[in-house]
């Protein structure tokens, strides 16, 4: 006799494996921890930070003990910690298993030059120390940018080298993450 049969997917399910004291992980925009062994679906974003990184050290990022040019530099609005973002993609995961990890290179240094528009920029995660005109800088480093704004004035838009770049907007401030990508063929910003 005839019988209508309907068809129905389930998503794959993917766990995800990676050392707690090296990284933290979340879903939903940095919000969600993500615990080691927890499973996520295809397409789902992941945000990872490498803890206790020393200055002027990133992360080289692998999944399943490869090398990984899938895992990007968030554009996250920035501060603490310091974000990459990866989807999940079936063809990474070996198993159903998609292992995280990282070995620490040196970060690049870059020079910060700024005009009489900038009143002064430092460090934010401690206030300090003030970062002079034609410092160098390592790329992966959050500053925080304080203009010369006429009363009353807020910041529009932040410009390194003549293009805008993402950051974090606070009124005088512009928070922004120092990025080799938005340097000069000079390695300045």
């Amino acid at each position: 006799e005839n019988i209508k049969l309907y068809a129905k997917w389930d998503k794959i399910k993917i766990t995800v494996k990676f050392d707690n004291n090296k990284i933290e992980a979340y879903l939903s925009l940095g919000i969600s921890p993500l615990a080691n062994n927890e499973k996520v679906y295809i397409g789902d974003k992941i945000y990872l930070s490498a803890v206790n990184l020393e200055e002027g050290e990133l992360p080289s990022w692998t999944i399943n003990g490869k090398p990984s040019a899938s895992i990007k530099p968030s554009s996250l609005p920035i501060g603490i910690p310091h974000f990459y973002e990866y989807v999940v993609k079936e063809q990474d995961a070996e198993n159903r298993i998609i292992s995280f990890d990282y070995s620490i290179i040196q970060a690049e240094k870059l020079t910060i030059k700024y005009d009489n528009s900038i009143k002064r920029i430092f460090i934010p995660k401690n206030g300090t120390p003030e970062i002079p005109n034609g410092s160098k800088v390592y790329d992966g480093t959050v500053i925080a940018v304080e203009a010369n704004l006429p009363t009353g004035k807020i910041i529009d838009k932040c410009l390194v080298n003549g293009k805008p770049v993402s950051g974090m907007l606070e009124m005088a401030m512009f928070v922004y993450k120092v990025s080799s990508a938005d340097a000069d063929s000079s390695k300045t910003l």
